[in-house]
């Protein structure tokens, strides 16, 4: 009788069917969708959390103990309140704006959400789709196309915690075909259709477990395109590590030691029409830890802020032929950054109408507004800072760019704004409450005061013609300070 119970329960437990994981999401996806991401909300992320938080190069967002009650107490309100799934899409016609989060539930319009992607809210397809105005509206204009090898990316993602499925539509791959004939020097120069005509589609998934299974497959057309796309992923890993990096803008040696890492962790294998790689992303974790002492992709996404930052600075003086100044009393006593000013130029005109600008940052009214976390201000590297906090102070001081009370003119700036620094990145100790009117003050004998924690051997300035460079801390101090200066008339040397 046992076994009879036994056997039943197996062939049940067999003939059980896959969720659906791609009907929720379906009107969502277009012809230039590439990339639908799914999130379980009752999965059990407390490892893929651990593991963040132990890295430099991943610290973005899931990294505190913070972060992970938040997160929990999320999934809780979510699940409790009907919600079955979250997903992200993403195509060519989503760009430039940020992906949006379509939430999945009984009751959509009652979903919590996770205050990350977003505050605009709509219901689309009986779903509630979270982002930014622009970006929402686009996905509202959509109109849903059948894309089978994206489908089956996704519902291959059974019982994942994490998923990502990508694939290219017809009209895709043709558009790479035209614009890129060939892929780069690095990947062989091989013709771009070994990616278009080979590959099916890719699957990346993050499953439960203390050590965070990570499992890769690239789908091909057939086996013969699978080896060769496996002998591709070979060839471009050893070619990038061959690359002749520029130290001020990525750091060769630590890009190389990133590479070596991956490489010693994902090895592929070939299964009939499947290229395959597992492996745990606790260890690779773990061992990137050890090897890289700070977060590449968050030096890129903090490049990106700085950039924004810096358009924004610049549109503002084209409207009001200065650049931004803190906001300040009739007597001049600064009440509001200028990274409240600029607040409409970086798409917060709503937030920046909710200031009373003839009162403190501090006032009972505005302090309340310093707690709402400006994603362009926010650091992406991985420092334990409060999270309305911000690390990219202007370069403040007689003689630097934020030297007159109203603002500096472009034409104050005689060294040539791609000789001088307008905004730089600071170490955790030096970060304010982004509506604080309080910026760097450097000190010409110690100029590196307050910026070398970050990124260790390097720092990030953003430069007043809009450009944003690392600069090495072996940098003769002489050198940098003639770079905060905007017209000192020094002569700084090219190394």
């Amino acid at each position: 009788m046992l076994n009879s119970i036994l056997y039943l329960s197996l062939v049940l437990a067999q003939a059980a069917p896959a969720k659906d994981l791609v009907s929720p999401i379906r009107p969502f996806i277009d012809e230039s969708t590439f990339i639908v991401v799914r999130l379980d909300p009752k999965g059990d992320f407390t490892h893929i959390f651990n593991a963040a938080s132990t890295l430099p190069w991943l610290n973005l967002a899931l990294s505190s103990p913070e972060d992970l009650k938040e997160f929990q107490l999320w999934q809780a309100q979510f699940t409790k309140a009907g919600g079955t799934d979250v997903y992200l899409v993403y195509g060519s016609n989503d760009y430039p704006n940020m992906p949006c989060l379509i939430l999945v539930g009984k009751n959509p319009k009652d979903l919590p959400v996770w205050p990350v992607f977003g505050t605009h809210r709509e219901l689309i397809h009986n779903a509630l789709v979270v982002g930014e105005e622009k970006a929402v509206k686009v996905i509202a204009d959509r109109k849903a196309s059948k894309r089978p090898e994206l489908e089956t990316a996704l519902n291959s993602g059974q019982g994942a915690l994490l998923h990502l499925a990508f694939a290219l539509s017809a009209e895709s791959k043709k558009v790479f075909e035209e614009i890129s004939p060939v892929l780069p020097k690095w990947a062989g120069n091989q013709k771009v259709e070994i990616l278009t005509q080979g590959m099916r589609y890719i699957s990346w998934s993050l499953g439960a477990g203390e050590k965070v299974p990570e499992k890769l497959i690239i789908k091909a057309v057939n086996p013969e395109r699978a080896e060769a796309l496996k002998g591709l992923g070979t060839l471009t890993m050893q070619g990038i590590q061959q690359i002749p990096l520029d130290i001020r803008e990525l750091g060769d040696k630590y890009m190389k030691l990133f590479l070596k890492v991956l490489e010693s962790h994902y090895k592929p294998t070939v299964k009939e029409d499947e290229v395959v790689i597992q492996a745990n992303f606790v260890d690779l974790s773990q061992e990137l830890a050890k090897q890289i002492p700070f977060s590449f992709p968050a030096l890129s996404l903090s490049q990106n802020n700085m950039k924004q930052i810096l358009l924004a600075m610049h549109n503002y003086e084209s409207a009001y032929g200065r650049f931004p100044d803190d906001i300040r009393d009739k007597e001049g006593k600064p009440l509001l950054s200028w990274r409240v000013a600029i607040l409409p130029f970086i798409e917060q005109e709503a937030l920046y109408k909710q200031f009373k600008l003839n009162e403190p940052w501090d006032s009972e009214h505005n302090i309340k507004l310093s707690k709402i976390v400006v994603k362009v201000y926010s650091s992406p590297s991985g420092l334990k800072m409060e999270k309305n906090k911000t690390p990219y102070l202007a370069i403040r001081g007689k003689g630097l760019f934020l030297d007159k009370v109203g603002g500096t003119k472009i034409t104050d700036i005689t060294d040539g704004t791609s000789n001088s620094i307008g905004l730089v990145e600071v170490d955790e100790s030096e970060a304010v409450i982004w509506t604080k009117p309080a910026d760097l003050q450097p000190n010409q004998k110690e100029p590196f005061k307050g910026l070398t924690q970050t990124y260790k051997d390097r720092i990030l300035a953003a430069f007043l013609d809009g450009s944003v460079r690392t600069l090495p801390i072996k940098l003769d101090p002489k050198n940098l300070w003639a770079m905060f200066t905007i017209g000192g008339g020094e002569v700084i040397p090219i190394d």
